[in-house]
Order: C-alpha cells, then sequence, then structure tokens
C-alpha cells in the first residue's frame, strides 16, 4: 500500500504548508463551527520546539529497540510517552498475579493517566475529569464542566501544574492541585485530546491544529483540511497526528506543514501514530502501517488483512508491534522491520494492550479479565478475573496496575487498583 497524492480535495502530498497567518474566518470557512475570534490573528511564534525524551538512535529489531526514550513513574500519558509508544522500559515492581487492593465508584471512565501519586480519569460521557488518590482510591476532586469528551481517544494531557481536557466546544485547564479551572480556550466544535510537549499544548479541533501556552494564549493555528480526532506524536521538533486518513508531519515551533500523505484505500478511523526506532505506526481499517518519516512518510510496509478496523494504537516495543482487534476478538504480534505476523492470540482487547518490561497488559473485554502475556511469544503468564464489567486498558505503573470498568449506558464505573499479592 502506497501513498496518495492530495488532489481535488485540496489537500497536498509532500512540502505543502497551509500555516494560517493573520486570516479572518472567511479564509478557512470550511471549519465548521469555528467563531471568528478564534481565527483572526493566527501567528507563528519563535516558541522552542519539541526536545522531549531520548534522541532516538535504535533501530526496529528485537535488540536494536532497547536504545533509551522517555521513561516514567507512572503513565502520565494516554500512550506512555511522547511517542505514543505504549511501551515502559521498567518491569512491574513484583512477579506473579496481582491482587485487587481496592476499587472505588467512579463515573464512566475511557482512560486512565497516572503520575505522581495521582490518577486522573477521563469520562466522556459525564464530561468530567476525576482524580483519584493512586494509594487509597480515595476521590481528590471532580472537575465536571467539559461538557463531554467526543472525540477519538478520550484522555487527560498533564504538565506540573495543570490537567488539560479537550470538550464539546473547548480546551479546558483545570489546576491539579484543587481542581479548579484554569482558563479556558474557545474552539466552538469538538476538540480532540490534548498532548503537552515542552511547556506547549497541542489540541485539534475540527480542521485546526492549535499550539497553547499554558497560560491558555494561543500561539499558532493550521488548517489541515481533515478532521482531527486523535493525540499527535512528539518527535524532536516535529509533531506527527493523524486527521481522518490522513497522517500529517508539523513543524511544532512555526506550526507549518512539512508533508502529509494518506494510504491507498484508507478510511477514517485511523488511530493515533506510534514512533519508535525511526518509523511511525499507524493502525487503520483491516491493516497496521509502517512509514518512514525522514522520507517524507514513505510507505514502509502494510499487515496482513485484520478483517476489522483497528480503533486502538499499536504498542511498540522490543522489535514488534502489538495491536488488537476487537470485533473479531484478537491479539496481533507483528515484526516492527518487516510486517510479518510473529504470534496472535484470541482476545478481545479493549483499547490498545501496553508493554511494561518483557509482558504484554491488556483487558480481555468478553471474559473481564486483565490478562499478562509474553512479549516474545503471547504465552500466558497470568489472568485476573473480575465480576462486573472491564473495558478500560491498563495502566501499569512501579508497583500497581490500574484498570477500570464501565456500566449500562457508559455513565458508572469501577475503578481497580491491583498490587502484589
Amino acid at each position: 500500500m502506497t501513498g496518495q497524492e492530495r488532489g481535488d480535495s485540496g489537500r497536498s502530498r509532500a512540502g505543502r504548508r497551509r500555516f494560517l497567518s493573520a486570516v479572518g474566518v472567511t479564509a478557512i470557512s470550511g471549519v465548521s463551527g469555528c467563531s471568528a475570534d478564534i481565527l483572526d490573528g493566527v501567528v507563528g511564534t519563535d516558541a522552542a520546539g519539541s526536545d522531549t525524551g531520548a534522541t532516538d538512535e535504535s533501530t526496529p529489531t528485537a535488540d536494536g529497540m532497547d536504545g533509551p526514550k522517555e521513561e516514567h513513574g507512572g503513565w502520565p500519558r494516554y500512550h506512555y510517552d511522547s511517542w505514543n509508544t505504549g511501551h515502559r522500559t521498567a518491569p512491574l515492581g513484583f512477579d506473579g498475579a496481582p491482587a485487587v487492593e481496592w476499587e472505588a465508584p467512579v463515573g464512566g471512565v475511557n482512560t486512565i493517566v497516572a503520575d505522581d501519586g495521582t490518577l486522573y480519569l477521563a469520562e466522556g460521557e459525564n464530561g468530567a475529569v476525576r482524580a483519584v488518590d493512586a494509594e487509597t482510591g480515595e476521590e481528590r476532586w471532580v472537575y465536571d464542566a467539559v461538557e463531554k469528551l467526543e472525540l477519538g481517544v478520550r484522555t487527560v494531557a498533564l504538565d506540573d501544574e495543570a490537567a488539560y481536557v479537550g470538550g464539546t466546544t473547548a480546551v479546558h485547564a483545570i489546576d491539579r492541585e484543587s481542581g479548579q479551572q484554569r482558563w479556558t480556550f474557545d474552539v466552538s466544535t469538538p476538540a480532540s485530546a490534548p498532548v503537552v510537549a515542552d511547556g506547549t499544548i497541542y489540541v485539534g479541533a475540527g480542521e485546526l491544529l492549535f499550539a497553547i501556552d499554558p497560560d491558555g494564549s494561543r500561539q499558532w493555528a493550521l488548517r489541515t483540511g481533515v478532521r482531527i480526532r486523535n493525540p499527535p506524536a512528539v518527535v524532536d521538533d516535529t509533531l506527527y497526528l493523524t486527521a481522518q486518513a490522513w497522517l500529517i508531519a508539523v513543524d511544532a515551533a512555526s506550526g507549518e506543514e512539512l508533508w502529509a500523505l494518506k494510504p491507498e484505500g484508507a478510511t477514517p478511523p485511523v488511530t493515533a501514530p506510534v514512533y519508535r526506532a525511526g518509523r511511525l505506526y499507524v493502525g487503520g481499517p483491516s491493516h497496521v502501517y509502517a512509514y518512514d518519516p525522514a522520507a517524507e512518510g514513505e510507505h514502509l510496509w502494510s499487515t496482513e488483512t485484520l478483517n476489522q478496523v483497528v480503533y486502538g494504537s499499536p504498542a511498540v516495543a522490543h522489535g514488534t508491534v502489538y495491536t488488537g482487534v476487537n470485533l473479531v476478538d484478537a491479539l496481533h504480534a507483528f515484526d516492527a522491520e518487516s510486517g510479518d505476523r510473529t504470534w496472535q492470540r484470541s482476545i478481545t482487547v479493549a483499547g490498545s494492550p501496553v508493554v511494561a518490561g518483557d509482558t504484554v497488559y491488556c483487558v480481555d473485554e468478553e471474559y473481564a479479565e486483565l490478562r499478562a502475556l509474553g512479549a516474545s511469544d503471547g504465552s500466558d503468564r497470568w489472568r485476573v478475573s473480575f465480576e462486573g464489567n472491564l473495558n478500560v486498558q491498563p495502566v501499569v505503573t512501579d508497583d500497581r496496575i490500574y484498570v477500570a470498568g464501565l456500566e449500562l449506558g457508559n455513565t458508572e464505573g469501577t475503578l481497580y487498583a491491583l498490587g502484589a499479592r
């Protein structure tokens, strides 16, 4: 499968720059719902690029993918790090199957992030962000002014002071200590999940990608020409994002589009991109794709057909790409260099699989089980069963695993913490 040129649709492939500079609403009337105030006076800045994590000098093989990368004691992003790898190098701090330490009633959880002793839950249907003590499960605060989290991955982004979330008409900044609103950034249309890199918040709204300062002021905006649903991967000074079925590279400092492509025959939805070892990996309808970002997105391989849409971003570790295909009850492992399948298990994966150390963790939604498998061969290590629903992808920290289940209507759920027996 190869890259497709952007033609009559108004999209172009390599080198097309569509940075918005001091334009009004009539110049971008194709952006549904965005008001003139949002679009007036958009200018570039001299903001620093995103020097995030370690420079990647690894290669897409089992031995060559052990180079340095961004690491955390918790799980502070949707897919762990700024590259969206879904891979925590450090293993869980104990061996064997865990036991439930506590459970807590919460709202309808979509995703969990963990940082500095606190869990931040994104509750899409409730339009809320909930902060919970990671040790006890005690609620610290609830911010319920978001309306709804509607697009793609529904998750929270963090910096040292605030939690950020994209709602129905605005981006919200919430004080991490008090749960009080710091500011809102009006986008007048549903916003995607934001990401934070080196002091800048990046978020999509309709066809626009915004860069926002921590005080809520705008740095720049880029019109992509297609709707943005998922958080980008941030690699050095470049953002890689998916918008409908397109993969787009953007200069993080200036907001200039560097290149864009669309796989032949690809249709939305397409997952948030994952970067590792000089390659970008994207899950799409019936395939996982690999691209070379240094060659303007040159297509490297596509997996065999998976017979259903891949909704959750792959995890990439140990020279392998791990992806779940929920509707056909399969967890696949593909060689990161060639795209050949290395193993497969029959599991109804909720969200995405994640990797910590040499173990793949996933939630089997059909049987309400948390499962651990060997990363190299998919062999069973342990499983823990739950009486209620379990349908939110796991988060792995130094000493615990956190999972959650949604109840009927997606407005109530249960959060679980699992630790050493």
